[in-house]
């Protein structure tokens, strides 16, 4: 496993490391190449049933490494830069995403360009007090990517999302939570903490209904009513025959709190 993303298990709970403290945790191709790999593992551990997502050092993540961007990607040709963004960064982002675990985001410091977009990627953002947010990628030309547009104008509407992209402006944690952006502001020595705590409560849930329901989430801008009644139909149907259902009715019947495990 590379130097560039930790990780490690905590009972059901799996946590992911940003490991490049010295750029606050700027995204290199090292970085992506080991997200890629841990995700990966992950997604195929049944034992793992929660994700938390941070970084170390002073800030969650910075965005991109503009230096490697200059000395890379903007002397790479216009269609093999098309193919590496598929190949590199949409390969972890997709894993990321469709991940069937819930994923929380633990974030301080700064969350700017590329790392505001890897934060909305994933299902609950819990925040530090002090961290810093921003679309920062206008001020270095480029437009949104790794996800942030396409999440930014989901949660705000276009309008908003679109003077946030123009204007890079920076706003903190309370703004964040009052746009929606975010799910819980804590105290800085809290926030860590306040992630692994959600992340433990939602290890013991039913892992097969929240990823269809995350799904259906992604799903629901993009489709009408009656499309929408066909998916809801076609994965209800698929959750009714996990063990996580029937366990979760008989609990019910027999007034007690449901045990599930995941499948």
């Amino acid at each position: 496993m590379g130097h560039t993303v930790l990780f490690e298990q905590n009972g059901k709970v799996g946590i992911i490391t940003l490991n490049r403290p010295d750029v606050v945790n700027a995204v290199n191709e090292e970085m992506q190449v080991e997200l890629a790999e841990i995700l990966l593992q992950v997604k195929n551990n049944e034992n793992i049933r929660a994700v938390v997502l941070t970084g170390a050092g002073p800030g969650f993540c910075a965005g991109g490494d503009v230096k490697r961007m200059l000395s890379n990607f903007a002397k790479t040709p216009a269609d093999q830069r098309v193919t590496l963004m598929e190949n590199l960064v949409h390969n972890w982002l997709t894993l990321l995403i469709n991940m069937e675990k819930p994923v929380i985001s633990a974030v301080h410091g700064y969350a700017v360009g590329a790392g505001l977009s890897i934060a909305l990627a994933t299902d609950i953002i819990v925040a530090a007090r002090s961290t810093i947010f921003s679309m920062a990628f206008s001020q270095v030309g480029l437009l949104p990517d790794l996800s942030g547009l396409f999440f930014l104008a989901r949660t705000l509407g276009v309008h908003r999302a679109k003077e946030l992209i123009f204007t890079a402006e920076r706003f903190s944690a309370e703004k964040a939570y009052e746009l929606g952006l975010v799910n819980r502001v804590v105290d800085d020595d809290l926030y860590l903490d306040e992630a692994m705590n959600l992340a433990k409560q939602l290890a013991e849930g039913p892992t097969r209904a929240y990823g269809y329901a995350k799904k259906l989430l992604h799903l629901a801008p993009s489709l009408d009513l009656n499309t929408f009644f066909e998916y809801e139909r076609l994965y209800q149907s698929l959750v009714a025959e996990t063990e996580d259902f029937r366990e979760g009715v008989n609990a019910f019947i027999e007034k007690r709190p449901p045990k599930f495990k995941g499948r």
